[in-house]
């Protein structure tokens, strides 16, 4: 406290003639007895002594040395960046989103801003970028795609690497733009619950947001979880309340995966534990890797494959783990027999024991083919495009096929294809015998071959049997509504829908055709006397109707085919939500575990918009509507 302290002082008028106070003393408007700093920010006494200490300080020195923004330097002119500058820019920031961290091009846009001199971007710039231009571009360019056409959801739940329980939203449509129907990623939801009141409130609420009116939904994809789909209280339900004409379509792949996995456990549970425990033993080991290689490489002279892992998350990954072991079959057995005496492991005499077991090495022959057929069924109804009625079609062929082995063929020439998927399957009366089942060439072979005693081969063929029976009872239980898809998809191909003894227009689902009848009927016929090309397949035949105009000018089949691509929209399997999911864990790891949903989702928008346009981060060429839109409203 100053000397003169007792006395009262107030800022004085001619402080600001002296040059150590001049540029930064101010009055306290409320306060007389205060002067304040401009620099620092700070309110001072109106003392005299006390203003010089703090002119004097080094924290005001400091601050009087850089040069602070005034609303002259706002005012200035800023530099426009022009559109080939926004285009590269872009550009770099779709291939930033695509391949790397956002936080390479910290680095990356030094480097190009010395190289090319007017470059300039980092972090904050490029996720602004793609948060506020290229991520909303690419959702909003779907959405207008598909406009006013008839769309069906695959959903599916899942939860990230920072333990976030995600919903996951895909759409599958009419694009007007190509002229196809596709599938495409179209959002993601942070759910608090999984729930199924919390999982429909979230989709109606993406829904209202998204501009896509519920009315237009004409199916919901999912997996087989009861929370999706049950028949009392599921998000169908809840969805169904708003669009009575909704329709549920379980996942085909899921379905197929687990009929196989419930088949399996008609077998020895000591098989699957083989074929896991092998793989353990050299996942985690480079030197049993590298003795095995030594051991392959003496008795084949190539390298091994890898061993898959028979883990759970990839569908029918069994059939792969079977394939792969037999074909190393006897190098694995050849290395545990010399590993259970060099590791003198209990592991590795264990698996010895198994593979010196003959009847474990015919189970594993008699898999092999069985899984295959369901695998490559299952790809198939991975497929992003192809022919609907030909996919289902092998499903079809699939469970006839299976049922072949075990059934009697009577049972095939007095039952139709509907009579064959409600077969009583409990009847003892319509199975082959054991020694007739067809359990396939190569195990009968190894059977007959076999020291085994005659009670084991007995044990092996009755335990491949239940496996075919409980197959073939799996599908008949699983797959009634895809077969009963399959019913109405033959209605619409296009020999039956140009033939003059084609199927009744009563006979149509009425969940799409809603029309008046008289209106379908007058259409349906009508159709025939028109020449449309049928080889192309039935997306593209319909497709071809749609655009069908008449001397008017009209869409004169604009109704039935609308029917028809109702149908064709429905979703056959959870393949995209699948997709989205390994992309999601590629994005946000262990080492960007901090990325949050917003960012998270319009990356994906991204790569999956430029796969729907046939596009990569290379020939990506922005949109002028996109670059008028590149502004400093980018990081409001």
């Amino acid at each position: 406290m100053g000397k003169w302290s007792k006395y009262k002082k107030v800022y004085r008028k001619e402080w600001k003639s002296d040059p150590e106070l001049t540029k930064w003393i101010a009055p306290v408007k409320t306060d007389k007895a205060k002067a304040n700093c401009k620099y620092c920010h700070l309110q001072l006494r109106a003392h005299y002594h006390d203003l010089k200490l703090h002119a004097s300080t080094a924290r005001h020195r400091a601050r009087m040395d850089t040069p602070s923004l005034t609303m002259a330097s706002f005012a200035q002119p800023v530099c426009q960046l022009s559109n080939d500058w926004k285009r590269r820019e872009l550009r770099i920031a779709v291939q930033t989103a695509c391949s790397t961290s956002i936080n390479s091009i910290d680095r990356l846009g030094e480097i190009l801003s010395e190289e090319v001199p007017p470059f300039r971007m980092h972090g904050t710039k490029c996720t602004a970028l793609i948060n506020r231009l290229l991520g909303p571009y690419f959702k909003g360019e779907l959405l207008q795609d598909m406009g006013s056409s008839p769309y069906s959801l695959i959903i599916n739940e899942s939860t990230d690497i920072s333990v976030k329980k995600l919903l996951c939203i895909c759409v599958k449509s009419f694009s007007k733009k190509s002229s196809r129907i596709v599938s495409s990623y179209l959002g993601m939801i942070e759910l608090q619950e999984a729930c199924a009141q919390d999982i429909a409130n979230a989709l109606l609420e993406f829904l209202k947001d998204s501009r896509l009116p519920i009315e237009n939904m004409v199916g919901v994809g999912t997996d087989g979880a009861s929370v999706m789909c049950g028949k009392n209280h599921s998000t169908y339900t809840l969805l169904r309340e708003k669009q009575p004409t909704l329709q549920l379509v379980l996942c085909i792949c899921h379905s197929l995966d687990i009929v196989a996995r419930k088949a399996m456990q008609s077998l020895p549970s000591n098989v699957e534990f083989m074929v896991r425990e092998t793989y353990n033993w050299f996942a985690h080991s480079p030197k049993r890797q590298a003795v095995y290689r030594d051991l392959y490489q003496t008795l084949d002279g190539g390298m091994p494959l890898k061993l898959i892992s028979p883990c759970e998350t990839p569908w029918l990954i069994m059939a792969d783990c079977v394939e792969r072991f037999l074909e190393q079959y006897n190098a694995l057995k050849l290395h545990f027999c010399n590993a259970s005496y060099v590791e003198h492991c209990y592991a590795a005499r264990m698996l010895q024991e198994m593979y010196n077991d003959e009847t474990n090495y015919l189970y594993l022959i008699f898999l092999k083919p069985m899984l295959l057929e369901i695998k490559v069924v299952n790809k198939a109804f991975q497929l992003e495009s192809g022919d609907v009625l030909h996919i289902f079609r092998d499903l079809q062929t699939l469970y006839r096929s299976t049922m072949r082995r075990i059934v009697k063929p009577s049972v095939f020439s007095t039952n139709s294809e509907k009579q064959l998927c409600n077969l009583d399957l409990q009847s003892s009366a319509i199975y082959l015998g054991q020694e007739d089942a067809d359990l396939g060439l190569d195990v009968r072979k190894k059977l007959q071959e076999s020291k085994l005693p005659d009670a084991a081969k007995d044990c092996i063929e009755k335990r491949c049997t239940d496996f075919v029976k409980v197959l073939a009872a799996e599908y008949q239980m699983r797959l009634p509504d895809s077969l009963s898809l399959l019913r109405h998809l033959e209605l619409l191909k296009p020999q039956n829908v140009l033939s003059d003894s084609k199927p009744l227009v009563t006979d149509l689902p009425k969940e799409c055709f809603a029309d008046p009848t008289h209106i379908l009927e007058t259409k349906w016929r009508t159709v025939t006397s028109c020449s449309f090309n049928t080889s192309s397949g039935m997306e593209s035949f319909w497709i071809e109707v749609l655009n069908y105009r008449d001397a008017a000018g009209n869409h004169r089949f604009q109704e039935l085919a609308m029917g028809a691509i109702k149908l064709l929209t429905l979703p056959i399997s959870n393949a995209q939500v699948e997709r989205v999911f390994s992309q999601m864990t590629l994005l946000k790891n262990e080492n960007r575990n901090r990325m949050g949903l917003k960012l998270l989702s319009k990356i994906v928008n991204i790569k999956f918009g430029l796969k729907r346009n046939g596009l990569n981060s290379s020939s990506f060429n922005p949109s002028p509507e996109l670059l008028a839109k590149f502004n400093s409203c980018i990081y409001n």
